[in-house]
């Protein structure tokens, strides 16, 4: 008589589970985290994980993404590590393992400037737009912006508590999905992107006009 062995828990098939993934979702397999993807397409991590494994997709870098952008790899040699990762949104040890792969040695500027230069359009805006929307966009530490506004008396935008992550007004949270996300970045004092993010965290679909 022959037993037959007990499976407790069948393997699913390669193709079982790419044929639960949209081709816009599998077409992004390996181009961020699979964390990140999960997050930002609600399909769990184990599954975006093993169908980019069973289609052959190497695991997202960071660091090779850097270095395959032409773009970013041309602030990477030509700022500091502190304005790099300022202006490209990453860790500041991203970019020291990065010009520490290239081999590019000592940055081009100081990444501990004694003084600092204000550009006048940065200058124009301090009050009107927060503190860490001018840091990110100047490529210019936080407190150094706010140091600066409170040496000339200026008061802060409303909501501005001083912290990495903006807050939004209400009356701006409001209107998400309902103008443009450049219109209400216009209104808030900060990029679009800030908006959008906001945006597609709460789950509003952006603005389309009729």
């Amino acid at each position: 008589m022959t037993i037959r062995p007990i499976h407790t828990k069948e393997r699913i098939r390669p193709t079982v589970v790419r044929s639960q993934l949209p081709k816009a979702v599998l077409k992004r397999l390996g181009t961020l985290s699979d964390a990140e993807l999960s997050r930002q397409t609600d399909y769990p991590v184990d599954m975006l994980q093993r169908c980019r494994q069973d289609l052959g997709i190497a695991t997202f870098s960071l660091g090779d993404a850097l270095k395959s952008n032409r773009h970013a790899l041309a602030i990477i040699k030509a700022a500091s590590v502190r304005a790099a990762a300022a202006k490209l949104g990453v860790s500041r040890t991203a970019i020291q393992k990065v010009r520490h792969d290239l081999n590019l040695g000592p940055t081009p500027q100081t990444d501990h400037p004694r003084t600092v230069t204000f550009p006048a359009a940065l200058i124009r805006q301090l009050g009107k737009t927060y503190d860490a929307e001018l840091a990110r966009r100047y490529g210019i530490a936080r407190t150094t912006v706010r140091s600066e506004r409170q040496r000339r008396s200026i008061p802060a935008m409303p909501n501005d508590k001083g912290g990495g992550r903006i807050k939004l007004p209400a009356n701006i949270l409001k209107q998400l999905g309902k103008q443009s996300d450049r219109q209400l970045a216009k209104k808030a004092g900060c990029y679009h992107q800030t908006i959008a993010q906001r945006r597609k965290e709460m789950g509003i679909v952006a603005f389309r006009p009729k």
